[in-house]
């Protein structure tokens, strides 16, 4: 978070969800997402880009559904990172879409595999 942030701030060492997302019209992307919990209204006015590698940054609401905010494409992660942080466990997702954007495909939900503790 600092990096890309510019926050010092208690982030879990091993991400919540690990997701692999392939598609037919451009290269696969792994996605790691962490908790980094709550950020304090100063932490979240002293948040400062590295513009090398992020344009722009925004809160959500967990129950966010809208598909300006979360593409269908993500959405599968979106609803493994919602559960994984209820349940504290860790999980690994694939996801499949066929076509580009705007093609009206629906993503394919391959595989979940949330270890045990």
């Amino acid at each position: 978070m600092h990096e890309e942030l510019g926050l010092a701030v208690a982030v879990s060492p091993e991400p919540l969800v690990t997701a692999w997302v392939s598609a037919t019209d451009r290269p696969p992307h792994l996605y790691r997402l962490f908790d980094g919990g709550r950020l304090t209204a100063d932490q979240q006015g002293a948040v400062r880009l590295q513009h090398s590698e992020l344009t722009d940054w925004r809160f959500f609401p967990p129950e966010t559904t809208d598909p300006e905010v979360i593409p269908p494409s993500l959405r599968p992660i979106w609803n493994t990172l919602k559960t994984a942080r209820i349940t504290g466990r860790p999980a690994y997702l694939e996801v499949a879409r066929q076509g580009g954007p705007g093609s009206g495909e629906r993503p394919k939900r391959r595989r979940v595999r949330v270890p045990a503790h």
